[in-house]
């Protein structure tokens, strides 16, 4: 019988090469291949390998003969598992897949067509039946009638090998600098890195794929370097279940973690993914395609993931830290003081008359203003001290680790000085001072809503004294006694 056109899929199907043996001519249209092309014998520069999905042990016989006379061998596969484990571990130019009952194998047909996505795909069966709005991008070329006919099939196989051909030719390559992992950490079995080593044969350098026989060993390396992903089998010698999820985000919360299981468990792998994994994967089903998109994806969750989290923890306008990561540092500063016995300060921050620099420059001056004092307090702290913006004009400080007050109040002459200079805003030159507030720990409280409040009320001490101050909570005697600097914004009516 002539071989079938897949007319139903033809108009959903732009991107494929469509076979036409209507009236014995044959010829290719769709982008893929080049009209130009045809398939000769001796041009053939490497053997050409064919995918049989047929219970019939006679077509098999009969494919191979014909595949011989173009150079190609055929791998039978007697069941649709077969048919997918062999699709998952070589790479085929040709896939011909039986439809029973004249009914298309979708679900098969698609797997095999993204695990083979160079291949050209022929289905075979009597009066092929598609749904409706079916759609499958650029390898099914049609179908082949039955029962087989030589000319018929060779000529249809020759158009399969001509379009997995042309499609290798100019196919971008397999090492994409945008695509490469510098280091990836494996932990599993010594089987694992043989899969996954070849898998990741061009897409993770020589050296890069890092491998762990134990969590303890991974969660070692990752002490020691920086990984771009993390593969992980729950089933380890020193470690089961979701427990290695757990340690390794909690060793690198900035690693993704692909999660590799021999069973599929859907309870298990939202439990995992819950856990910080970014994706499981199933081993029996695996493909280095799969790999290589799940292991893309999951660096891209993470991604995403820091940025959003960074996002909640810092300011947009100065990329300061809010004042939640700033009550989250304090809470850990206070925890470590009590452990190792020594002390930390609070300082708060309020910019004098900030409002009228908004209403005289406009609020885009506004903004680059506190831009420019956000510089400022920082290059005035130390690189581990955290500098956070609570509010419109107000900042803080936190001072971690002190041996006595005098160092906080260095601090804080460090910063009305480095706030002293004018600064340049769209040709405006705009003089800025702060009055602020120090509260050190114990004595100015021993949470961190205490000393934040503590600090607060030392800031408005510290207005009420003549602005461009501080002052410290509670008040004692100081050894460093500021001067007021003087400035035509301490002439400016008050606003607090």
């Amino acid at each position: 019988m002539p071989l079938e056109l897949v007319s139903e899929c033809e108009a959903t199907l732009s991107n494929a090469g469509i076979v036409d043996v209507s009236g014995g001519a044959r010829s290719v249209h769709a982008a893929w291949p080049p009209p130009a092309l045809t398939l000769r014998r001796e041009a053939v520069s490497r053997k050409a390998h064919v995918l049989l999905v047929d219970e019939a042990r006679e077509n098999h016989a009969l494919l191979e003969r014909i595949a011989g006379r173009l150079g190609a061998s055929v791998q039978h596969a007697r069941s649709a598992s077969d048919g997918l484990r062999y699709a998952r571990e070589f790479c085929y130019d040709a896939l011909i897949i039986e439809a029973g009952g004249g009914h298309a194998p979708l679900p098969l047909l698609e797997q095999l067509s993204a695990l083979q996505a160079t291949a050209g795909v022929l289905l075979s069966g009597e009066g092929l039946h598609f749904p409706e709005g079916f759609s499958l991008s650029g390898n099914l070329l049609g179908s082949l009638g039955k029962p087989w006919n030589d000319e018929e099939i060779e000529a249809a196989l020759g158009r399969a090998l001509e379009l997995s051909r042309a499609r290798r030719q100019h196919r971008p390559l397999a090492s994409a600098p945008s695509a490469i992992f510098e280091r990836v950490l494996l932990i599993g079995s010594v089987g694992d890195l043989r899969r996954y080593g070849r898998m990741l044969r061009g897409w993770v350098p020589l050296g890069g794929l890092v491998h762990a026989c134990s969590l303890q060993e991974g969660l070692t390396l990752i002490g020691q370097h920086t990984f771009d992903l993390a593969l992980t089998d729950l089933w380890l010698p020193d470690a089961c279940g979701l427990d290695a999820v757990v340690r390794i985000r909690q060793a690198s919360s900035q690693t993704p973690v692909v999660v590799l299981t021999a069973l599929e468990d859907s309870a298990l792998e939202e439990q995992a993914l819950h856990a910080g994994a970014q994706d499981v994967l199933v081993k029996t089903e695996l493909s280095a395609s799969a790999l290589l998109r799940s292991m893309r994806r999951a660096r891209q969750r993470q991604l995403a993931q820091a940025q959003l989290y960074h996002g909640s923890l810092h300011d947009e306008l100065t990329s300061l830290a809010k004042r939640t990561l700033l009550q989250q540092r304090i809470a850990n500063a206070l925890a470590r003081s009590r452990r190792l016995g020594n002390t930390f300060a609070v300082i708060y921050i309020d910019l004098d008359h900030f409002k009228s620099i908004n209403d005289t420059h406009g609020h885009e001056v506004g903004d680059a203003v506190l831009v420019a004092v956000s510089s400022r307090l920082k290059a005035a702290v130390r690189e581990y001290d955290t500098v956070a913006r609570i509010g419109g004009d107000e900042f803080a400080i936190l001072l971690d680790t002190l041996d006595d007050v005098a160092e906080a109040e260095c601090v804080a002459q460090r910063v009305l000085s480095s706030l002293a200079p004018p600064m340049r805003v769209a040709d405006h030159d705009v003089e800025v001072t702060a009055s602020m507030g120090i509260s050190v720990f114990p004595a100015g409280g021993s949470a961190a809503d205490e000393l934040l409040r503590s600090a607060d009320r030392a800031m408005y001490r510290a207005k009420r004294a003549g602005r461009n101050t501080y002052s410290l909570s509670p008040p004692i005697e100081s050894s460093r006694a500021p001067e007021p600097a003087r400035s035509a914004e301490l002439r400016r009516p008050s606003s607090f």
